[in-house]
């Protein structure tokens, strides 16, 4: 079982009650300033929607496992707009003014395969100027390779919730995280068992990768703005924006490297894009779609038609 299918009943006890910063502020402040639709990848159980949409902003939101969504769509209520989809294998044409990689959801891009096939799905999704705004938890050694410590207690009201974790760094320097779940009455009586795989940045390297394969960086901040720097702080939130006038979002002249088999000479300077097709009067703002694996529920005013589908 995939490791978020399988906690989705807990999440809220679980990751959620470890965020203890001021996040959802600090992201809803940062939507409104764009003054227009927001994509959230990696939106789960609706945690970071739910805030949105509260305070009025329309917002997608795409994740990868169908019982998160399921959640999302309970917390945020039945017209919120939500799209099953792998962020690797992004498929909207759309007009998003900000796009949200929320809670260290990076640190799911393992090599810069994954990077190249996050910035070339976005390329489509996103309207020119638009934002890209990503955090990661600063990687601390002392919790590495340390064998099995126990994260947490968490009193229920009417049981335990007890996690143990383990972090393991594998020879191409991802970490393997495995966590073990002990709550009673809950997962058919056993223990639960997850593990993934993620690649940890540290804010200088997670500035790196966003300024080579999405755009240059154009703020940093710590721990949602509560943070002074790296030292202590938990997280490093980056906003990354467009590099090029001349490009939708990313202009391949300066980085020829995110096209696969093009040198800098090759590389188009003009990236057609959906805005080109919208100034020829075949932008539809009805039925919303995407291609690929999809549950979408509602429909967000930015998106594009390009396929039927999928209930």
């Amino acid at each position: 079982m995939k490791l978020y299918d399988a906690i989705a009943p807990i999440y809220d006890a679980d990751m959620g009650a470890s965020m203890n910063l001021p996040d959802l502020a600090w992201y809803v402040k940062a939507a409104r300033a764009v003054n227009g639709p927001v994509l959230e990848l990696g939106c789960g159980n609706g945690r970071v929607l739910a805030a949105l949409r509260s305070a009025g902003i329309e917002a997608l939101g795409i994740d990868l496992s169908l019982p998160m969504l399921r959640r999302a769509r309970e917390r945020c209520g039945p017209s919120v707009a939500l799209a099953q989809m792998d962020l690797r294998k992004l498929s909207l044409r759309a007009d998003f003014a900000l796009v949200l990689l929320p809670y260290s959801l990076v640190t799911c891009l393992r090599n810069d395969e994954d990077w190249r096939q996050l910035a070339n799905g976005l390329r489509e999704a996103l309207r020119p100027g638009a934002s890209v705004i990503l955090d990661a938890f600063i990687p601390r050694p002392a919790l590495t390779d340390s064998g099995w410590l126990r994260d947490y207690a968490r009193w229920l009201g009417v049981r335990w919730l007890v996690r143990h974790k383990r972090i393991s760094t594998l020879a191409d320097g991802c970490h393997r995280i495995e966590r073990r779940y002990r709550c009673r009455g809950a997962f058919g009586g056993r223990t639960l068992h997850t593990s993934e795989i993620i690649r940890p940045y540290s804010p200088v390297e997670l500035q790196r990768q966003a300024e080579r394969f999405l755009g240059p960086v154009l703020n940093v901040e710590y721990d949602y703005g509560v943070g002074a720097g790296a030292a202590q702080e938990r997280f490093c939130t980056i906003t990354v924006g467009r590099s090029c006038r001349n490009s939708g979002f990313h202009c391949p002249c300066r980085n020829p490297e995110l096209y696969s088999g093009k040198g800098a000479g090759d590389a188009p300077h003009r990236i057609p894009r959906a805005d080109d097709e919208r100034q020829n009067g075949c932008c539809a703002t009805g039925p919303s779609a995407t291609r690929g694996s999809i549950a979408l529920v509602g429909t967000p005013s930015c998106t594009r038609a390009k396929a039927p589908l999928t209930p």
